[in-house]
């Protein structure tokens, strides 16, 4: 004790406070980490007028329609405590009349980083809206929902600082296809509508995107790998092709 506060109470040691049985999730804090594919099919029969998309997102979302991305912006989820932003696109030019797909690959950016030595245990969520507008003044929404399909990307970790891990082996391929079969995919859950307090705010500032690709000018042994030097001073990420890998084999980027 600090000189002039008082004794600890009597039987502070064995007080009956923690009664009740202690709960543990069975899943590590890093498997909420896992980036999520998620997909949702609709059709129409007239062309649209027009055809918004509105969305936000906790942690990150990439959408695609068609297989098609709908925006070349990267980290569209801000870190703002007064606020919730979310984002309006007009995706007419990626829909056909008829069957439709619009998907999503989910991520944690901020929502679980793993900064100051802490470790969350958010779920990566997102809220969305397609608005269509036809010449005769109807309107058709699809909203984000249980409808929804949803599976495990092989994105099994992601963090703003200590990066990605990607199990290629899980890898699905074409999964934002419209013709790709999801019948063996889960359907997604609806959380609760008061899950966010902060008022919605549009995004209006610009968000990072990729300017300029750049191939390495050097490449040096190093530490038993390669040292790849691209003669700037840059912020980015790499693109590798990869040849006669085999199953179980580990591939290790670290940024200097």
């Amino acid at each position: 004790n600090r000189q002039g506060e008082e004794d600890e109470p009597a039987g502070w040691l064995s007080s009956s406070f923690p009664r009740a049985p202690l709960c543990v999730s069975k899943i590590h804090p890093r498997a909420q980490k896992h980036s999520l594919y998620l997909r949702k099919h609709f059709s129409f029969e007239q062309k649209p007028m027009n055809a918004t998309f509105y969305f936000s997102c906790a942690g990150e979302a990439q959408f695609y329609i068609n297989s098609k991305n709908i925006s070349d912006e990267l980290f569209v989820q801000s870190n703002s405590s007064k606020y919730k932003e979310y984002h309006e696109i007009d995706v007419t030019p990626f829909l056909k009349v008829g069957e439709n797909v619009i998907c999503a690959l989910t991520g944690n950016t901020f929502l679980n980083s793993d900064a100051n030595a802490n470790v969350f245990m958010n779920k990566n969520m997102l809220i969305c809206e397609l608005v269509l507008t036809f010449g005769d003044g109807s309107v058709m929404c699809v909203p984000s929902d249980s409808s929804w399909k949803i599976c495990p990307s092989p994105i099994y970790d992601n963090d703003l600082q200590f990066g990605i891990r990607f199990d290629a082996q899980k890898q699905v391929d074409c999964w934002n296809a419209l013709d790709f079969d999801d019948s063996s995919w889960s359907f997604a859950s609806v959380g609760n509508a008061d899950i966010e307090i902060r008022p919605f705010v549009k995004r209006t500032y610009p968000a990072p995107k990729i300017v300029k690709t750049l191939a390495a000018g050097t490449s040096t042994r190093y530490h038993g790998g390669f040292l790849l030097d691209f003669c700037s001073v840059l912020s980015g990420r790499c693109t590798l092709k990869l040849k006669n890998t085999r199953a179980g084999q580990k591939i290790k980027i670290t940024y200097f």
